[in-house]
């Protein structure tokens, strides 16, 4: 008798390949700790523990560290839902360029942090998903808390906006995040067409690895998965794991 229900393993074999890694990385590291497997201090970004004993699954646990709770699981949904619609549509022939993106984006982001001193970056990462996903469906009206509606491109600043109301706050996390982003499509779309040299252009090795990866069966299409078109944001959780300074946790 297998442990998960058919039909769950049936979605999470459609999932396709980014998407199914983002959101399984993100499920194992709130689930872990939560059950005692091991201890959250483990998925924080250290420096120290990076370079002297070699941890370096940090570099990218950072981005999903959070407790468990309704505002996390609620967060990694959100999460699925704008990435697999960015995947399976507006990348869908170029899903290598998508995952360059999350690469260079995350590479800004682990920079900012070991400047700023953070060792969590869950809102960043999730930020920088945000902040694409409005770019690629500007005009598209979003409702969030209280009947607030406004177009997709807005997204990053309201919910920014959200958290600084609720905790009192920025985060700095986020900001790095969005700072991060608009980096990254500066540099990929506005610089050329002012004269300068494509700096972020995705390499043909990454579009190799990429391509036989999918070819070898990385995920569908998202047939059969729920459809984030019809998705209403609703609420801020997507953004309740802040960026916090090693040695405040």
């Amino acid at each position: 008798m297998p442990i998960i229900p058919q039909s769950v393993q049936q979605w999470y074999n459609k999932v396709p390949l980014i998407t199914k890694a983002i959101i399984t990385i993100s499920a194992a590291v709130i689930v872990a700790p939560a059950l005692g497997i091991v201890d959250s201090s483990t998925f924080v970004l250290n420096w120290n523990a990076i370079f002297k004993k070699g941890q370096v699954w940090r570099l990218i646990t950072t981005f999903f560290s959070n407790r468990l709770s309704f505002g996390s699981l609620m967060g990694t949904y959100y999460l699925y839902c704008h990435s697999i619609e960015l995947e399976t549509d507006a990348f869908q022939a170029k899903k290598a360029e998508y995952a360059y993106y999350l690469f260079v984006t995350s590479i800004f982001q682990l920079a900012a942090a070991s400047i700023l001193g953070l060792s969590v970056m869950t809102n960043g990462f999730s930020m920088s998903i945000a902040y694409l996903w409005g770019r690629h469906y500007q005009g598209r009206e979003v409702s969030f808390m209280l009947g607030l509606r406004f177009k997709a491109l807005y997204l990053p600043w309201v919910i920014l906006a959200s958290d600084f109301i609720t905790s009192g706050r920025l985060s700095m996390a986020s900001l790095i995040g969005i700072g991060a982003s608009r980096a990254y499509c500066y540099l990929k779309d506005e610089y050329p067409r002012q004269g300068g040299r494509q700096l972020v252009a995705v390499p043909e090795f990454w579009v190799r690895f990429f391509n036989r990866g999918f070819s070898a069966g990385g995920g569908s299409a998202g047939s059969g998965l729920p459809n984030p078109l019809n998705l209403r944001l609703t609420g801020n959780s997507q953004w309740s794991g802040s960026g916090f300074r090693l040695g405040t946790r």
